[in-house]
């Protein structure tokens, strides 16, 4: 009976239940510009905890002032969101494992004078990097920038 009772509870809770120990975090370039170089965010899929910084090395344009570091907690809801598309990037990736040997067909082009963001997954000993080439990129990770760049840099730290 105390079996049943736990598999029910496992189901209930679904795979978090079981990735729970496992580290969950997000690095991610928000704030792509053209004229300023992109910051840094860190995001704790756990907790919703993030911090946007500028990169170290980073050489920020003299006639713009350059941002301060930014962290805060994710709001539940949006965060909700946003583990879903880790979720869904994790599962169908974040670049085309044909895209080096050029055999991918661009699925659309990107025309843009920002650089491309580093997209970097952690989820327990497993990490994705998403290539450095905006034809290589899967939807998925497109989708997961994009909902970070419209969820997080509105939060207030």
């Amino acid at each position: 009976m105390l079996l049943s009772i736990l598999a029910l509870l496992l189901a209930l809770e679904g795979p978090s239940a079981t990735d729970g120990s496992s580290p969950r975090t997000l690095e991610i370039d928000v704030e792509l510009s053209e004229f300023t170089p992109p910051r840094r965010l860190t995001l704790d899929l756990a907790s919703g905890g993030y911090r946007i910084v500028t990169p170290a090395g980073t050489v920020w344009p003299i006639h713009l002032p350059q941002p301060k570091d930014l962290s805060g907690t994710v709001p539940t809801p949006r965060l909700a969101a946003i583990r879903s598309a880790f979720d869904t990037a994790l599962r169908e990736g974040v670049g085309y494992p044909d895209c080096e040997s050029r055999k991918h067909r661009w699925q659309d082009m990107v025309i843009t004078n920002a650089p491309v963001p580093v997209i970097m997954i952690r989820a327990g000993a497993q990490r994705l990097i998403a290539p450095a080439d905006w034809s290589c990129i899967t939807p998925a990770a497109r989708r997961l920038q994009g909902l970070v760049d419209r969820n997080i840099e509105s939060v207030s730290p």
